[in-house]
């Protein structure tokens, strides 16, 4: 579930920017050109979560890692399923939420129009 304005510290590379998730959760902040990683601390005190991110490392979206990867950074979680690259339950109950939300016909198949607006939506 998103965490509008929840506390994060975000690292990438020399950089630390603090602040707080916007009204939707989002985390939207500039990082080095050079990083290749990132750290996302969200949340305070025992409740903290922390998320390490590859920075420009994802499979192109006519792979289904790819469609995961996309998935994930939109708050679609896939589960375990990604490492595996497989599209089982936890994608497609996924794909199904990301359709239904963007007005997709609800299929949880990554089809043309799935990918299409997964890349627009996503930026990559």
């Amino acid at each position: 579930e998103p965490r509008a304005g929840a506390r994060y510290v975000l690292i990438a590379g020399s950089q630390q920017t603090e602040g707080e998730l916007d009204s939707d959760g989002w985390l939207r902040a500039r990082v080095p050109a050079d990083a290749h990683e990132a750290e996302v601390l969200i949340g305070e005190g025992v409740r903290r979560e922390r998320y390490e991110l590859g920075i420009g490392h994802l499979d192109p979206v006519d792979e289904v890692r790819g469609v995961q990867q996309r998935l994930m950074n939109l708050g679609f979680p896939c589960g375990e399923e990604v490492e595996a690259g497989e599209l089982g339950q936890k994608s497609q109950a996924a794909l199904q939420a990301f359709q239904q939300k963007h007005g997709l016909e609800t299929t949880g198949q990554a089809d043309e129009a799935t990918k299409n607006r997964l890349q627009e939506i996503h930026g990559s």
